[in-house]
């Protein structure tokens, strides 16, 4: 089977994944200061969409490291 006719590749080109490092929380101190830092909402890892992105991202950031971008 050739990739021109394979409807996975066109998919993978169309999905749209934000790249950008997440900003690192400031850790806080102090006698008040709360002790732990309330996490963010996540995604929806039950939506099968949710799911692909997430792969397809761990995907192509293994390709950037190797490729040395």
């Amino acid at each position: 089977m050739s990739r021109q006719y394979n409807p996975a590749v066109a998919a993978y080109n169309s999905l749209k994944i934000d790249m950008t490092e997440a900003p690192k929380p400031k850790t806080l101190g102090g006698l008040l200061a709360p002790k732990a830092m309330p996490k963010p909402q996540e995604e929806d890892m039950s939506q099968p969409m949710s799911r692909v992105a997430a792969h397809v991202k761990a995907i192509r950031q293994r390709r950037m490291e190797e490729d040395g971008s």
